[in-house]
């Protein structure tokens, strides 16, 4: 997540903001906005595996009990 949030996230505003400021010069636009695209899946895969992660966990975590403590 971090990696999404401190590398990825900055490049897709980045470009975003490019993007939006030569929507009058088509070339450029378009080659920025190739790059938000880019720059934008690699932000859902990051997204996408922490959610896998997380209901990994969540499934694994079911089968686990916790150990019993002897009565005395």
């Amino acid at each position: 997540m971090i990696y999404g949030r401190w590398v990825v996230w900055p490049k897709v505003l980045k470009h975003r903001t490019n993007y939006l400021e030569q929507a009058d010069n088509p070339d450029i636009a378009n080659a920025e906005l190739d790059l938000f695209d880019r720059y934008s899946g690699q932000l859902y895969s990051v997204v996408r595996n922490l959610l896998f992660a997380t209901i990994g966990m969540l499934i694994f975590s079911a089968a686990l009990r916790p150990a019993s403590i002897p009565l005395i």
